[in-house]
């Protein structure tokens, strides 16, 4: 089995156990807007490597470092109108919380119990509605880089 396939399992446990007990997981979650299944989206949760893998060109003991672009999704309903904004103030910021928990959880321990080298928050692109003009269901995607020593 190679390093890639730890890091896989580790970074799956991982948000299965920060998310697992209060979200859905949502199945490929490359293609949310072609979703139909709103309830997992209505509080859900997903991930996926969004980058080609990168050799740093780092070498240690006959191991390559290797950096690959991590892609968590986070997903909340929102029943807010334009004359009741608070309710979809509140799905924001419940939306902000949860990619909290993630950063968080990240800077507590960079090694994922030392599966990998570090893995970092990078940036995510805001908060968005994710059908568009229906606006009920926003999405936020939180970048990360995951960096490991693959044996080669």
């Amino acid at each position: 089995m190679t390093k890639l396939s730890t890091v896989y399992d580790a970074i799956n446990t991982r948000l299965n156990s920060l998310y697992g007990s209060t979200h859905r997981k949502i199945y490929a979650p490359r293609n949310l807007e072609e979703r139909v299944d709103t309830k997992t989206l209505a509080r859900g949760y997903g991930w996926f490597f969004s980058g080609a893998q990168n050799n740093t060109g780092e070498t240690l003991a006959k191991q390559a470092s290797v950096t690959r672009t991590l892609t968590v999704v986070n997903t909340i309903v929102t029943r807010g109108t334009t004359l009741d904004t608070m309710i979809r103030e509140a799905s924001e910021k419940q939306l902000l919380e949860d990619q909290y928990l993630l950063i968080k959880d990240f800077e507590e321990d960079v090694t994922l119990g030392g599966e990998v080298a570090d893995i970092r928050f990078l940036s995510d692109g805001g908060i968005v509605d994710l059908f568009g003009e229906r606006e009920d269901y926003l999405l936020i995607e939180s970048t990360c880089t995951v960096r490991y020593f693959e044996n080669f």
